[in-house]
């Protein structure tokens, strides 16, 4: 019987005493930001697609394929951005704040187009923001 379990009892206990507290907020980092880069692959498709409930007078950029290709590049990054957090890369830190504000400002951008879609996507880069800022110290 190892040192641990006999001190604290079952292995599922010495487990528990090893924890490191900010692995948790660091892995929902990392799925949310994987699924933030999804969202925007989904949006660049639409946009690609032409998609006619696109109102093109309401987004940022006149060109629905300029807008595309904007959030196609934001979230081939963030996906990026979510492997180099999840390898607990320095740069995956910083690639994940600043590619979560930019995709949360691109979305603001196009609120007056899909409103329900841009507050969604904008929550969920900021719940990244949140998670990665308290929990730099793991890195």
């Amino acid at each position: 019987m190892s040192n641990k379990s006999s001190k604290y009892g079952n292995p599922a206990k010495a487990a528990a005493a090893t924890y490191e507290p900010a692995v948790r907020p660091l892995s929902f980092a990392t799925v949310v930001l994987a699924v933030a880069g999804v969202l925007n692959l989904i949006e660049a498709a639409a946009a690609f697609g032409g998609d006619s409930r696109f109102d093109v007078n309401r987004i940022f950029l006149e060109s629905l394929t300029g807008w595309g290709v904007a959030v196609l590049i934001i979230g081939l990054l963030q996906l990026y951005a979510a492997r180099e957090i999840h390898l607990r890369k320095p740069s995956g830190l910083l690639w994940g704040i600043g590619l979560s504000c930019l995709s949360g400002i691109s979305h603001f951008m196009m609120i007056g187009a899909y409103p329900l879609w841009a507050i969604t996507v904008m929550l969920v880069n900021f719940a990244v923001i949140f998670a990665l800022t308290t929990n730099d110290d793991a890195f």
